[in-house]
């Protein structure tokens, strides 16, 4: 767990509670051929697997630039017909693919054989799949170092875009808490290496949560404070996003046990597309509107004297996207019927 809650991780931010695998670690009890399907880490966080004690275990990897190929392959061309009823199997942790039937469609397949006190690390956005040799027994823990961030911010626009509820960490409250620490009158001395980091990417966040919210209340939106009491984030019903700062209800007029949820972008950009009507909206907030333009102040005025702060945009394309395209769209259009008057 001190690898996680490390000075350096983001993971230390205090985002999700406890959570076995992600921020404390998960034990795993093995026998002969037990194994785990291809996937890469939630929020392509990175992995760190220890093993304890028992018998050899085998692991297959392929890299973040193979990742796209691996992608088209298992859903257009090994199961095409999955690939139509349930667009996510891919990242559902369900595909166990032979390594040789990859290799002779073009994707590098690495391997390695885990023996007790070896420890295997997994890059972001890296697809791995293994087996164990007989009894093995290990733990597992994810971990956030600076460098992680621009594949979670890759991550998180990309499970927007398909819909896929994987994300265990909410972006909106990673961000927050470090504008909250950067803007600090005291900041930490490892500030500054945050600051060329998430610094610009928690400021944008700001200002667009701090425009949205205006704008939704210059419509009449109510606004309502979201209580401390509730840490837990509400995914929006439509793309899946982890909202944990702000989000919308959306409630039916002519049954008020069915209530939606959606993220701002979603009341922003498609209220007048989808229909839905302001009335029955309103607005969750969990930060005081008012306190946001200091924040972004204090922000402002930090990064003015600070290193570089651009994040690399990874350009990782995912070409499972056009995929599920038609299938989000159906999907938001039964949806969006419980938010009309």
């Amino acid at each position: 767990e001190s690898l996680s809650n490390h000075r350096e991780s983001l993971l230390r931010h205090d985002l999700i509670g406890k959570i076995s695998g992600v921020n404390t670690s998960m034990i795993y009890v093995g026998a002969a051929f037990s194994f785990f399907p291809w996937h890469y880490e939630d929020n392509m966080l990175y992995s760190l697997n220890y093993h304890h004690e028992g018998d050899s275990k085998t692991w297959y990897g392929i890299s973040n630039a193979d990742a796209p190929k691996f992608e088209t392959i298992t859903s257009k061309n090994l199961f095409p017909e999955i690939s139509g009823k349930e667009p996510h199997h891919v990242w559902a942790k369900s595909s166990l693919i032979e390594p040789s039937v990859l290799i002779r469609r073009g994707v590098k397949v690495v391997s390695c054989v885990q023996n007790a006190g070896d420890f295997i690390l997994t890059s972001p956005g890296g697809y791995h799949q293994g087996f164990c040799h007989g009894y093995c027994f290990a733990e597992a823990l994810n971990w956030a170092p600076l460098s992680w961030f621009p594949y979670a911010i890759a991550a998180a626009k990309f499970y927007r875009e398909i819909a896929f509820p994987a994300a265990v960490i909410s972006m909106d409250q990673l961000l927050l808490s470090c504008a909250r620490e950067l803007g600090s009158k005291r900041p930490k001395s490892r500030s500054v290496a945050l600051l060329s980091t998430v610094g610009t990417s928690s400021l944008a966040f700001l200002r667009t949560l701090y425009d949205h919210v205006q704008a939704l209340s210059e419509l009449g939106i109510r606004i309502m404070n979201i209580q401390p009491a509730e840490q837990v984030s509400i995914r929006c019903d439509y793309c899946q996003h982890l909202c944990h700062v702000a989000y919308a209800s959306l409630c039916d007029p002519q049954d008020s046990s069915k209530v939606g949820v959606c993220c701002l972008d979603h009341i922003i950009y498609h209220h007048a597309a989808w229909d839905i009507d302001l009335n029955n909206v309103c607005i969750h907030m969990r930060e005081d509107l008012g306190d946001i333009p200091e924040m972004v102040k204090e922000l402002t005025e930090r990064l003015s004297t600070a290193p570089s702060c651009s994040v690399p945009d990874l350009n990782r394309p995912f070409p499972i996207v056009e995929v599920v395209d038609e299938f989000i769209l159906q999907k938001n259009k039964s949806m969006v019927k419980t938010a009309r008057s």
